[in-house]
């Protein structure tokens, strides 16, 4: 991302198609597996629409957590935080552009969230809180889906300390993360609504 001298949104759209040609596909796939060679119950519920107050929920909630964590880092590293981004290039074709890419961006995150918590959410979660009970169920899913992306983190950059705090820090944001689509998911019966917070938080924190 900070190599990258291509504008903002560019950036943004190339790491999202990135990002869902990586890591997208597979938690759909994988239920799709275990349903049609193991469990055959249906996931009747988990595409329903729900109560408005919970679409709410989810589009400001996550917002409210990239504020706290921009405020977190700004108390511990000052004000002075460069922003990657801008080329310093105006002008309408810029704005096109980065309209266009965002907007590209914004599909390929929605669809790689929907693959993302049909699996998690929507078939993992509950399944796992039958088997371990509710709390346990919640947390572990969270710690399981922060492994999950650990090894995209140790990869990122060349040196194994850096990466490996960011990878174990990553699980615990995870597992607080998961509670909190856990029960977004829990409580309104539908994985749309954690779909919507979960691209709200992947745009918030890219």
């Amino acid at each position: 991302w900070e190599s990258d001298h291509s504008p903002a949104a560019v950036r943004l759209v190339v790491s999202a198609a990135t990002y869902a040609l990586c890591m997208g596909w597979q938690p759909l796939v994988a239920t799709w597996m275990v349903r049609r060679w193991i469990d055959r119950v249906n996931l009747d519920d988990i595409l329903r629409t729900t109560e408005p107050r919970f679409y709410g929920i989810a589009t400001v909630a996550p917002l409210a957590l990239v504020g706290l964590a921009m405020g977190i880092l700004v108390l511990a590293r000052g004000p002075d935080i460069a922003a990657a981004g801008g080329t310093g290039v105006n002008g309408w074709d810029v704005v096109v552009l980065g309209v266009l890419s965002v907007a590209v961006a914004i599909v390929l995150i929605w669809i790689q969230a929907l693959a993302e918590e049909v699996g998690w959410r929507g078939y993992f979660l509950p399944r796992l809180m039958q088997q371990i009970g509710p709390v346990p169920g919640l947390a572990l899913h969270g710690v399981i889906w922060g492994l999950w992306y650990a090894p995209i983190l140790l990869m990122a950059t060349g040196r194994l300390p850096v990466s490996g705090v960011s990878s174990v820090s990553f699980v615990l944001t995870c597992m607080l993360l998961g509670g909190l689509l856990g029960w977004l998911r829990l409580a309104s019966h539908s994985v749309v609504p954690t779909t919507l917070a979960n691209t709200v938080l992947t745009l918030g924190a890219g």
